[in-house]
């Protein structure tokens, strides 16, 4: 069920009481898919509202482009599976039918109302309103309709479609909230702009006066409300302005009890509040999503996000008037890239978001940031509880544990106790169902033990690694890894270096596989870890060097200077002068004696003799490695230490 549309079907656990014993660091959500809506170049679009049909079939997202995309979930993610052309004027509210697998209502700035099957993608009924004037919000339940249209409540049929009731006199303005209770669709509550949530008994008739029960005003434009509480007996409610009130609303009915007439809390500065228990979101939470409430645990959860994409899910304690909100359980980053609309809880401790970003987000809160999820039962309860209810993870842990225990020790006294009259078949099967169990507790007791460190880990706030997808070899991974991280005079030694460690096959086939055992493949990694490091400084050195021109000349580079300046200086001799003997295609070179000539001449191959083989290898050297053989010992020293976070920072500060 959406956020901001009441309980959580199912039952499903998706808060907690944070309040309830040690504090922990909220959880951060995995984000299994992102999902863009934006599938048309220049088609950018906010995504508005979600629902989702029942038995989690299909996830519906309403676009700012009237239209609504539809996705099915999966494990692998999420799934388009198709879109419906809603309407002519913008979605203003969408929700599914509890009492309908395959029905999705939608309304919109048209007035209209429209029921959709979505079997067929067409419009099945439509409800429209006896009044002019957008239609806000919508309502279902098993055999009614209800929808604020301008200023007014509108009754109809959903069998027929027929308009039962048209209400004017409740509210003044427009009524952005409606509401049916899930377990009484009798009750309905209405909210509006004019900052009045009411609430009616429709089991009394369909007159407006009748029906009226009570009625709260909280001086603020009505965004959106839902029930919680045992047996939905109160009512959330967020503003316009980013605030959050609780009513107990089913007190306020009873006339006898003469209670509920106040709220239960009223959140002035619920984004303050959210900042400060999130100091992770930049620039703090700025505006407020929505709530869900989680009957298992009977716990109401208010979602706040950032600027930039993130959300929180905060615990709600409606018992403190003061301050309610407690510490995120979850967050929610990095799938989005700007303001998050709307949230959807699937049950299984899974989410949907949508938001202007065009982007439609799965998540999972049950994650951990682990690097891979618990194999057993055991393990898996034990995941769940850290993640949606930590205050309860050490008593659940240590409760498994003495379970374990105690089977352990029932199964060697059934072991011990094992009479002599047994045939041998029942014996043999006996202990083989005894190794299979003791294997089973085993893998169990890794798992505890697996999501216990997890929880350390948690406690800390250190986040674990997350799990290291496969990589497909390819000159494109390759290229991918090493691009921006070392310049091209860099990457000829990272080859020599591999060359070096692995030998010639690593370099002539890609897809060849070297066997190494476990010690020197860790040697050969801290190998190249210290020498890209050592690498990355020179290469930083190489390039200042360079671009001041201020590299040391090679051999040939300096023998070919020399010459130049010889051949300039002889340019230059006055007249009767011997140039340099050493220079050549000077006259005293030429002068060299016949039998050196004729020496030289006999070592030299035949012209149809190929040359030397060493001649076909050999491979002048790259500048970087010149630059490096130019090092002193001091200098090479120099550049192959480690330097320290605090001894850079020294340094940093004493320049």
């Amino acid at each position: 069920m959406p956020v901001g549309h009441g309980s959580n079907e199912g039952g499903e656990r998706e808060f907690s009481n944070s309040h309830a014993g040690p504090s922990h660091p909220p959880g951060k959500a995995k984000c299994l898919a992102t999902v863009r809506t934006d599938y048309a170049p220049g088609d950018q679009c906010y995504v508005l509202h979600l629902a989702q049909t029942p038995g989690e079939a299909v996830v519906a997202a309403a676009l700012s482009t009237r239209t609504v995309k539809l996705f099915s979930t999966d494990a692998s993610g999420l799934r388009f599976t198709g879109d419906l052309k809603a309407h002519t004027h913008s979605i203003t509210g969408m929700v599914s039918a509890a009492h309908s697998p395959a029905a999705l209502y939608t309304a919109s700035g048209d007035g209209v109302v429209r029921a959709w099957d979505l079997r067929a993608g067409a419009v099945a009924q439509e409800f429209r309103a006896g009044c002019r004037g957008e239609a806000l919000s919508v309502a279902v339940g098993p055999t009614l309709v209800a929808a604020g249209v301008a200023d007014n409540l509108a009754l109809w049929d959903a069998r027929s479609g027929r308009q039962m009731a048209h209400w004017g006199d409740t509210h003044a303005q427009d009524v952005t909230a409606v509401q049916l209770h899930p377990d009484a669709p009798a009750a309905l509550v209405s909210g509006s702009e004019d900052g009045l949530l009411a609430v009616f008994d429709l089991s009394a008739g369909l007159d407006e006066d009748e029906s009226f029960q009570a009625a709260l005003n909280i001086d603020n434009a009505v965004a959106a409300t839902g029930w919680y509480g045992q047996g939905g007996t109160k009512l959330w409610c967020t503003t316009g302005t980013e605030t959050l009130h609780l009513w107990e609303w089913q007190a306020a009915c009873n006339e006898e009890g003469g209670g509920g007439q106040g709220s239960l809390a009223d959140v002035a500065d619920a984004r303050a509040q959210l900042s400060a228990l999130t100091p992770d979101f930049e620039g703090g939470v700025s505006y407020l999503v929505g709530c869900s409430y989680d009957a298992a645990s009977e716990t109401l959860g208010l979602m706040g996000g950032s600027l930039e994409g993130g959300l929180g899910i905060y615990p709600v304690v409606d018992s403190d008037a003061v301050a309610p909100l407690r510490a995120p359980l979850s967050v929610l980053a990095g799938g989005h890239a700007d303001i998050v609309r709307c949230a959807l809880h699937l049950g299984g401790g899974r989410v949907v978001t949508g938001g202007e970003d065009a982007r439609v987000c799965l998540w999972d809160l049950t994650q951990n940031g682990a690097p891979s999820p618990p194999t057993t039962s055991l393990g898996e309860m034990a995941s769940y509880y850290l993640s949606v209810q930590p205050h309860l993870f050490q008593e659940t842990v240590d409760r498994q544990f003495s379970l374990l225990q105690e089977a352990k020790e029932k199964d060697q006294a059934s072991e011990s106790g094992e009479g002599t009259s047994s045939t041998s078949t029942d014996l043999v099967l006996s202990r083989r169902m005894a190794e299979v169990q003791r294997a089973e507790r085993g893998r169990a007791v890794e798992d505890l033990m697996y999501v216990c460190i997890l929880g350390k880990f948690r406690d800390l706030g250190v986040d674990m690694l997350p799990r290291i997808e496969e990589v497909q070899e390819s000159s494109d991974t390759l290229r991918a890894l090493t691009e921006g991280v070392h310049s091209r005079e860099a990457l000829d030694m990272v080859k020599e270096h591999v060359l070096g460690v692995l030998g010639p096959a690593s370099m002539a086939y890609a897809a060849t596989k070297i066997k190494m055992s476990a010690l020197q493949a860790a040697q050969v990694y801290a190998a190249s870890v210290l020498f890209g490091y050592f690498l990355r400084r020179v290469d930083t050195r190489f390039q200042l060097a360079k671009s001041l021109d201020m590299l040391p000349e090679s051999q040939e580079e300096a023998v070919a200077r020399l010459e130049r300046l010889f051949s300039a200086a002889d340019d230059g001799l006055p007249e009767g002068a011997t140039p340099h003997p050493e220079v050549p295609g000077s006259d005293a070179a030429a002068a060299k004696p016949a039998e050196e000539s004729e020496a030289a001449s006999s070592d030299r191959p035949p012209a149809d003799q190929p040359p030397p083989t060493s001649a076909l290898v050999k491979k002048t050297k790259g500048a970087l490695r010149r630059y490096v053989e130019s090092f002193d010992q001091q200098t090479m020293l120099d550049m192959a230490k480690w330097v320290g976070t605090g001894e850079a920072e020294g340094l940093f500060m004493a320049g």
